[in-house]
C-alpha cells in the first residue's frame, strides 16, 4: 500500500510541475539555428517567417568562428526589420 500512496503522490506532483508549465511564442521563426560555411562556400541562406503579421518584430545576426569569438567581418544588414 505504501508503493502506490508514493505513486500517487508522484502523478500528482507530475501533474502539478506540468499545469504550471508556460508556452512561448516566437514572433519570428527561422527554418534553422546554425548555418556552417565550409571553406569552399560562399554563401548560404536562410528562411525568416514573420509568425505575428499584426506587430513588427526585429531580428539580429552576427557571425563567430569555432572558437566562438567573433570574426574580423560583419554581415551588412545584421538587423532586420520585419514589418506586417
Amino acid at each position: 500500500m505504501n508503493s502506490f500512496s508514493t505513486l500517487k503522490t508522484l502523478f500528482c506532483g507530475s501533474l502539478l510541475a506540468l499545469s504550471l508549465v508556460n508556452t512561448t511564442q516566437a514572433g519570428v521563426s527561422l527554418d534553422r539555428t546554425r548555418i556552417v560555411l565550409t571553406g569552399n562556400e560562399n554563401s548560404a541562406s536562410v528562411n525568416l517567417k514573420n509568425t505575428s503579421p499584426d506587430i513588427p518584430f526585429l531580428a539580429q545576426s552576427w557571425v563567430e568562428n569555432e572558437k566562438w569569438a567573433e570574426d574580423l567581418f560583419t554581415l551588412s544588414g545584421t538587423s532586420t526589420v520585419t514589418t506586417p
